[in-house]
């Protein structure tokens, strides 16, 4: 069995198996192709990625359950986001109104009121002009 330390750095000894099977591929075929490093550098880093997808497949199955399991902890509501929620839920419970929300009885600006009515009379005035799609 794994210990819990390389568990948890699963993502750098995948890292690393990966960044080794690349070097020694590409040494290999350094010595062995007579032709441009660069083309060599291309081949090795295809070379391998289809050996690393063959054969460190349960490396790899590690680092994905290690992710998956980062982003559940960061997903989950700690105090702050519990005290927020209950907050705007009391809020809400007690007909409180969004500050945002604009109220067209008492309260509401004078300002505000004139431009939701001259919105409207606009929409109603296009509906009645005859524009028709």
């Amino acid at each position: 069995m794994e210990s819990p330390r390389r568990r948890d750095l699963a993502w750098l000894w995948y890292t690393l198996v990966r960044l080794g099977v690349f070097a020694v591929t590409l040494g290999v075929l350094l010595v062995l192709l007579p032709i441009e490093p660069w083309i060599t550098a291309i081949l090795a880093a295809v070379i391998a990625f289809c050996l690393s997808y063959i054969f460190l497949g349960r490396q790899r199955a590690a680092v994905a359950e290690q992710l998956a399991a980062a982003r559940v902890r960061a997903a989950e509501p700690d105090a702050d986001d519990a005290a927020e929620d209950a907050a705007v839920y009391d809020s809400e419970s007690e007909g409180a109104r969004e500050p945002d929300s604009v109220d067209e009885g008492e309260g509401a600006r004078e300002g505000e009121h004139e431009d939701q009515l001259a919105s409207r009379a606009r929409r109603e005035g296009d509906e009645h002009s005859g524009k028709r799609e």
